[in-house]
């Protein structure tokens, strides 16, 4: 099995002032913290192919410390020029905010700068931030139209020499302006567009997302944010109603957050990392808003509100991995988090691979409020004890759909 390593360019750091400056219209003014963050995050992406990782994603967020990589197209670019054989992948590229023409154009140059001997994997999403849809000026109550139509259009230009689609928020190309050309060619093209397109793979966070992906033709690229168990009945949905559009059942990737220590007690020292990270996806998300409620797509967010505010007043949980809870896979989401020494790491793998059956992992090193030096040596402890068995692992057969 493949493993590759996810960089987000999170500034855990500064999220209270960012906070602070947000609510009360302050002026904000940086701080050098941003530019220590993206000169670490740089220099640990350098280590990700010399360690012997098969693939480097990136994330896209916009106007918060929670990640700050608001182009991950262009950082992939920079990494394509830095190495030469690690998988480049986007988790995610969030299609709303982006006109469809442009990300195939960008697909297309990227595989070329990548060279022919190396996958491009676009994981595509719909985006849940409030504050990024409005910042960018997009519509979050299309966010089902506009995500569907620009997976076509992408599709539909990487894939065939000239293409043209008209549909109720895309049209390419605009014959009102162009009524002599009905069709648009991307250039350069792709070197095989196919490669491009059959590794198109969609965030799979909320129920909602799991029948868009399958019908699109999308992989799921499972994001954590419900027990393990639930995932098996999912995976069996979504492959049924992949059969039905025509596509093969198929494997999903597993996106994971990784600490790799030499010390159980060390191990739950790093834990409140887990409790950092989700303070910061709240604040980016505003999970504990009621805006949800009136957002098509969104049902999963708003019903999950009160689960969040009767799991805070309960605590975190401090189960360190997979391998630890029950059998019926209903642990809470901690367990789904790479935090122990590596022998435990490895079993945690193994547990999650035989529940969703994955192909490919991804985990991110680097996050919350990390020192570079805790990142780096997880990753070189990982590296050296964790990655040889990984690549041991055989890939199980992709779950079958209902009635399969």
């Amino acid at each position: 099995m493949k493993f590759g390593v996810c960089l987000q360019t999170q500034n855990g750091f500064d999220v209270e002032r960012f906070v602070q400056a947000e609510d009360h219209g302050g002026a904000q003014t940086s701080d050098g913290v941003d530019d220590r963050i993206y000169a670490e995050e740089l220099r640990f992406g350098d280590l990700i192919e010399p360690l012997g990782f098969d693939s480097i994603w990136v994330t896209e967020h916009h106007f918060s410390t929670y990640t700050m990589i608001p182009d991950p197209l262009q950082m992939l670019t920079y990494f394509a020029a830095r190495t030469e054989r690690v998988d480049l992948a986007t988790m995610v590229i969030v299609l709303p905010w982006h006109n469809p023409v442009r990300v195939a154009e960008q697909l297309a140059m990227l595989q070329h700068m990548a060279g022919p001997n190396r996958q491009i994997m676009a994981g595509f999403g719909r985006g849940a931030g409030r504050r990024e849809y409005g910042g960018i000026g997009a519509d979050m109550t299309k966010t089902r139209q506009l995500f569907d139509e620009s997976v076509h259009v992408v599709r539909g230009l990487l894939d065939n020499e000239r293409f043209s689609f008209q549909g109720e928020q895309f049209q390419v190309p605009n014959i009102a302006m162009r009524p002599e050309s009905p069709n648009l060619s991307v250039r350069p093209r792709p070197h095989d567009g196919k490669a491009l397109t059959d590794n198109f793979y969609m965030a799979w966070g909320s129920p909602e997302s799991m029948p868009i992906a399958a019908r699109l033709g999308l992989k799921p690229l499972i994001i954590p944010q419900r027990a393990i168990g639930n995932y098996e009945a999912e995976l069996q949905q979504y492959n049924a109603l992949r059969a039905e559009a025509g596509y093969q059942p198929t494997n999903p990737m597993v996106h994971l957050h990784c600490q790799c220590v030499e010390t159980e007690a060390e191990a739950q020292d790093r834990i409140q990392q887990e409790v950092i990270y989700n303070r910061n996806a709240a604040v980016n998300y505003e999970f504990m808003g009621d805006h949800f409620k009136k957002l098509p797509g969104y049902e999963s967010y708003a019903a999950r509100r009160e689960a969040r505010t009767t799991a805070q007043a309960a605590g975190p949980s401090t189960t360190l991995t997979g391998i630890e809870g029950p059998a019926d896979g209903s642990a809470g989401l901690l367990d789904w988090s790479l935090t122990g020494t590596p022998d435990k790491i490895i079993k945690a793998i193994e547990y999650i691979s035989n529940w969703v059956h994955p192909n490919h992992m991804n985990a991110v090193f680097k996050y919350a409020e990390m020192t570079y030096e805790q990142a780096e040596k997880s990753l070189k402890l990982f590296a050296k004890e964790v990655l040889p068995a990984v690549h041991e692992m055989k890939v199980l057969d992709p779950i079958a759909g209902d009635g399969a």
